[in-house]
């Protein structure tokens, strides 16, 4: 951010010596963002890997628990990623002096807009995420379904038991079914139909989470 900020307000100002920090700052935000992603694979890693080595049974029976919780974190980094990405541009379009303020000050001009084309493509890349995670769901299932006793009463403790609720109606009906048919139904993606679905994704990362957490205490 710190390095955004050198940028636009670089940019703003005429003669090489800007021109040259602006380059600078723009080369080493570059630099950063590769870093960036080895630190963030180990971060959404962690957590999956640090429940799947302890002997709880709803985690523990199955080596799908890492595998899912890459693939929620990477679904709601996504969604949060439209939602803020049309988030910005409906600020910067309301005309709002403190808002145009804002944005000339971290982007270095008041007609930073996020392209459609842009958003588009996030909404394939979510639209992918949430098949593989679904995918990963129903190889989870069957995997504690077959691995003997507690396996099974991992699972029914998910799908018939106290954590039966959050479980299919808020991860697999919000979280992936309503997104996947707003966003298969309508080839277009309207917009109300892109909020929708990443405010879904992000809801339903959330209660994985919470029901992965809760689920192994019980």
């Amino acid at each position: 951010m710190v390095l955004w900020v050198i940028e636009g307000n670089a940019t703003r100002k005429a003669g090489t010596n800007s021109s040259n920090i602006s380059g600078t700052a723009r080369k080493a935000a570059g630099y950063l963002a590769w870093i960036n992603v080895i630190f963030a694979v180990l971060l959404i890693t962690y957590p999956g890997v640090l429940l799947a080595s302890t002997s709880q049974p709803i985690w523990s029976n199955t080596y799908l628990v890492p595998a899912l919780f890459v693939a929620s974190a990477v679904a709601t980094g996504v969604a949060l990623l439209i939602l803020m990405a049309m988030l910005m541009n409906v600020v910067n379009r309301s005309g709002s002096s403190l808002a145009t303020s804002t944005v000339k000050w971290l982007f270095g001009s008041t007609d930073w807009q996020v392209a459609q084309g842009t958003i588009a493509q996030f909404s394939r890349a979510l639209l992918g995420t949430i098949v593989v995670e679904a995918i990963l769901l129903i190889g989870y299932i069957i995997w504690l379904s077959a691995t003997g006793i507690s396996g099974s009463d991992a699972l029914s403790l998910l799908t018939v038991g106290t954590l039966a609720i959050p479980f299919w109606i808020v991860i697999v009906g919000i979280g992936l079914i309503i997104p996947l048919v707003l966003m298969l139904i309508n080839r277009e993606k309207p917009t109300l139909f892109i909020i929708t679905s990443a405010s879904c994704v992000l809801l339903a990362g959330l209660a994985f989470r919470a029901v992965m957490i809760v689920g192994g205490q019980l």
